[in-house]
């Protein structure tokens, strides 16, 4: 009998006995993984070192770091804004702080349709300026990002002013003249 026909009815033996095969290669992985974490567990931890207390010098100037900075170094009251209060105390975890995020969202959907209103109207601050309170108390207000950005573009591109046709009065209205 040769090597091939030797696999090929051991192979046989292992399709026929899987169940038993598949038992042996898991007991196998247990047994090694076991055998990592004991070796893991009974290595010493690594020492880390602490770095002494003196001021880090930045190596990069960071203009966001430092407003960052200031803004949490500054003596803001969240207490003193409902609305940020709300989000600072937001638990996901507690029914009634769910039911009020829906309510949160409602509001901010109230909103967002005024503010909406006031930008086809024409009134552009006041538009940005409800869509920024939006944003403060729900910043993951999808229409109210795109609404927002839409105000800063039409801001970016002044109307066109009517340029004159040569020959004509401005100061006549057209067919009066």
């Amino acid at each position: 009998m040769d090597i091939k026909e030797q696999f090929g009815i051991m192979w046989l033996k292992v399709k026929a006995n899987i169940d038993r095969t598949v038992f042996i290669v898991f007991l196998v992985i247990l047994v090694i993984m076991v055998g990592i974490y004991g070796y893991e567990a009974s290595s010493p931890a690594p020492e880390i070192a602490i770095p002494p207390s003196t001021s880090m010098k930045p190596l990069l100037p960071n203009d966001n770091y430092n407003k960052a900075i200031k803004y949490i170094q500054s003596n803001t009251n969240l207490d003193a804004n409902e609305e940020l209060r709300k989000i600072r105390d937001f638990n996901i975890f507690d029914y009634k702080y769910v039911r009020n995020r829906d309510e949160l969202q409602k509001e901010a959907d109230k909103k967002f349709e005024r503010a909406a209103n006031l930008y086809r109207d024409g009134r552009i601050d006041d538009a940005e300026k409800i869509v920024k309170e939006i944003l403060l108390t729900w910043p993951s207000h999808i229409a109210s990002k795109e609404l927002l950005e839409k105000i800063i573009k039409s801001r970016a591109t002044p109307t066109p002013k009517p340029t004159p046709t040569p020959g004509a009065n401005p100061a006549v209205p057209p067919g009066m003249q």
